[in-house]
């Protein structure tokens, strides 16, 4: 799929299509760094206590690494499921 399908399904199930295409940027720039934040959060909320002391000491690419070990399809979405939702209850 390519990325303006891709973009044009997401403005579409959200009923943002009409909007202008810098506004529709906004929108979705807005959405990935939602969704990449509260995917961060949701990765450090199943580590463990010494996973989460350890993270404080490592150089970013073994983080990453730890990150990535603990991502996985269905985290990924169920946290945009929430983050879409949430801002479609904005929206009104």
């Amino acid at each position: 799929m390519t990325d303006l399908k891709l973009k044009t399904e997401i403005l579409t199930h959200l009923d943002l299509a009409d909007l202008a295409l810098a506004d529709q940027d906004k929108v979705l720039a807005q959405l990935e760094e939602n969704i990449l934040a509260q995917l961060h959060l949701a990765v450090i909320e199943e580590l463990t206590e010494m996973e989460r002391a350890d993270l404080v000491d490592l150089d970013d690419d073994s983080a990453e690494k730890i990150f990535q070990a603990h991502l996985g399809p269905d985290l990924i979405k169920k946290v945009a499921t929430e983050v879409v939702t949430d801002f479609k209850k904005r929206l009104g």
